[in-house]
């Protein structure tokens, strides 16, 4: 029987150094290594050296083994950020500051730049003058386009410019410092660059301030707009100055009496400024305009002042009884009727419906003595600005009388500023004493239009305040009552049933790393007849700690208040311009408002619960736990 043939034999097959070949790529394929040596034998090229890690081992051997790998990829240890920063660093370096390939000259303030256009397109400002560029023709002077920039801004500098250009060129390890900061801000704003007026912000933030660089930072921060930025610093500039213009004493001799008189008055005056007491804040200016206007300037004040007063004449004190409306003594333009209406009390017909119909507010008066006064007029540093604002800056009529007496000694306010403000403090005398006890409302408007108005602890209420009328409370018939407090440092505070609480420290911090409700109570102040303190207290809004301020009242005592007020309700507006204290850090103060009705022996809330402003308190407090304090500017009035 015939065989069948055998196959042909393949030419691999045939071939001794074919086989070995394949075997070659085989087992280099599947990561078996192979000496230099072999390499050259079998006639293949030597490969780069693989870690032996490229594929993980197998428990199985053999060609079974080499079909499952596991791979493990290995990535060159050079991270995107390298590669970047490199591009970035050439850039800066072949583009900049050796200006290759340049295509264009931007001249600023009389330096020309040699510059790129695709550099420059990145910039808002540069990408809308390209557009005048475009289309033309490079000069055949230096083959380049030309752009020129016209700043009249003094605070540009060529500094902040080359930090501008490396900026677009890649470059950005330039930081902000003092020095720099004007011209950093005034360049980034001018050239719309944001993320630098950003870091500007920033920087702002960190700023500590000192009676020496505030009026430094007033001054510019006024002078000149860069937007949001600059008004930050304004912003900042004058919550420092609010907050520690009182308590510093280097302040009120160096910084205070170098401002603009514009400025003097604006903050003096306002009601954000921290002072304890009304006489405090006369004590204050008297001595910051001793200081302003030293020598024989000071005293040719005092001396017009005692000549205005002679001048004018006295209106006599106000009568302690009540002037009946149609009596000779009443005329049509002291005597306002201010009624109740049914929503403000329960009363019988036969009740008087009104505790202020028989009251004449003498204290309208002023507008018979106001234009005896210098026109309001804030800009000049002159005698006249220094009487006004003595004048119509302070609230003389709740000031008691032991320190009224003092502060007509000083003969440093017209005779007839007193008499009126006088008045007006026997007007509320009177309106306390004749208004029954079921009536919650006095009768006393204040014309600002807030009554209604509840703020909850925002960060805009201090500019608005400090920035709004000067001398707002001048000429109303009846001005609210504004004092100061603070909570924290070394001071002892009150407990809420008025006896010490015996603790020393900083109670501050006590209450807000303890738990929630408890609180602090400062003094009571009189006012309107009655002893009104403020509540500081840790609360919680919505699942998260806060800070909460409260208003309290109880019953004043003749030896304390010049009347009583006995009503178990009473209508108020309250106003708090909350600033947290440490150190020369500034951060934005937090403004309070509410009006409503305060039941006697209870706590009504200002406002409402503030979160920010106990993660402030409470950072200041882990940062300095002795020193940490909240400073309250508080305006009170009853209506």
């Amino acid at each position: 029987m015939q065989s069948l043939p055998t196959p042909p034999k393949t030419l691999s097959s045939l071939n001794p150094m074919s086989r070995q070949k394949t075997s070659d790529r085989r087992a280099s394929f599947f990561g078996n290594r192979r000496s230099d040596s072999q390499s050259s034998r079998s006639g293949l090229p030597s490969a780069v050296p693989m870690p032996s890690t490229l594929f993980s081992s197998s428990s199985k051997q053999g060609p079974e083994a080499a079909l499952d790998p596991k791979p493990t990829v290995v990535f060159s240890k050079t991270t995107l950020n390298n590669r970047m920063a490199n591009v970035c660093n050439g850039l800066h370096k072949h583009g900049y500051v050796d200006s290759l390939f340049s295509d264009i000259v931007v001249t600023i303030l009389g330096h020309p730049y040699h510059l790129h256009r695709l550099a420059l397109i990145n910039n808002p400002y540069f990408s809308m003058r390209m557009l005048e560029v475009h289309g033309d023709v490079p000069t055949s002077s230096t083959g380049k386009f030309e752009l020129s920039v016209d700043i009249k801004d003094p605070n540009v500098s060529h500094d902040a410019l080359s930090v501008l250009f490396r900026r677009l060129y890649g470059f950005f390890g330039d930081t902000v410092e003092t020095d720099n900061l004007k011209s950093l801000l005034a360049t980034a704003y001018f050239f719309r660059d944001q993320d630098l007026c950003d870091m500007c912000a920033d920087f702002i933030k960190t700023i500590k301030y000192t009676p020496q660089n505030a009026l430094e930072y007033l001054t510019y921060s006024s002078t000149y707009d860069y937007g949001e930025t600059s008004l930050l610093l304004l912003r900042h500039t004058l919550i420092y100055l609010c907050r520690e213009g009182s308590v510093d004493p280097h302040l009120a001799t160096e910084t205070f009496p170098q401002l603009e008189f514009s400025w003097l008055a604006r903050i003096v005056q306002s009601d954000t400024f921290y002072i304890p007491t009304e006489f405090n804040r006369f004590e204050f200016i008297s001595a910051v305009l001793a200081k302003k206007f030293e020598g024989t300037t000071y005293g040719s004040m005092k001396t017009l002042i005692q000549h205005m007063t002679s001048h004018v004449l006295a209106l006599g004190r106000l009568p302690a009884i009540p002037i009946v409306p149609g009596s000779p003594n009443t005329t049509a333009s002291a005597l306002t009727n201010h009624h109740h209406t049914d929503e403000d009390v329960n009363v019988t017909a036969s009740e008087p419906v009104t505790g202020s119909a028989n009251v004449v507010f003498l204290g309208r008066l002023a507008q018979v003595t106001s234009p005896s006064l210098p026109p309001a007029e804030l800009s000049p540093d002159s005698i006249d600005a220094a009487i006004n604002l003595l004048s119509k800056g302070l609230l003389y009529a709740h000031i008691p009388l032991h320190e009224y007496s003092k502060v007509r000694a000083e003969a440093m306010v017209p005779g007839f500023v007193f008499d009126r403000h006088f008045r007006i403090h026997h007007d509320m005398i009177r309106l306390v004493e004749t208004t029954p006890k079921n009536i919650q409302k006095l009768g006393v408007n204040y014309h600002y239009g807030r009554q209604n108005v509840v703020v909850k602890g925002d960060v805009e209420g201090f500019y608005e305040s400090i920035m709004g009328p000067v001398y707002a409370h001048d000429l109303l018939e009846m001005p609210p009552f504004r004092f100061g407090v603070e909570f924290g440092g070394v001071k002892q505070a009150q407990a809420l049933d008025g006896k010490s609480n015996g603790v020393v420290g900083n109670m501050l911090v006590k209450v807000l790393k303890g738990n929630v409700g408890d609180c602090l109570v400062s003094k009571g102040v009189p006012y309107a007849g009655s002893l009104w303190a403020i509540k500081i207290e840790k609360g919680v809004e919505e699942g998260l700690n806060s800070v909460e301020f409260s208003l309290t009242r109880k019953p004043g005592s003749k030896d304390v208040t010049d009347c009583v007020d006995s009503r178990s309700e009473a209508k108020f507006w309250c106003r708090i311009v909350a600033y947290v204290c440490l150190n020369e850090q500034v951060t934005e103060a937090y403004a309070f408002e509410s009006s409503g009705v305060h039941f006697l022996g209870q706590s009504t809330r200002i406002g409402s619960a503030n979160v920010e402003l106990f993660k402030e308190l409470y950072v200041a407090g882990g940062v300095d736990a002795t020193n940490v304090s909240v400073r309250l500017s508080v305006l009170l009035g009853v209506l």
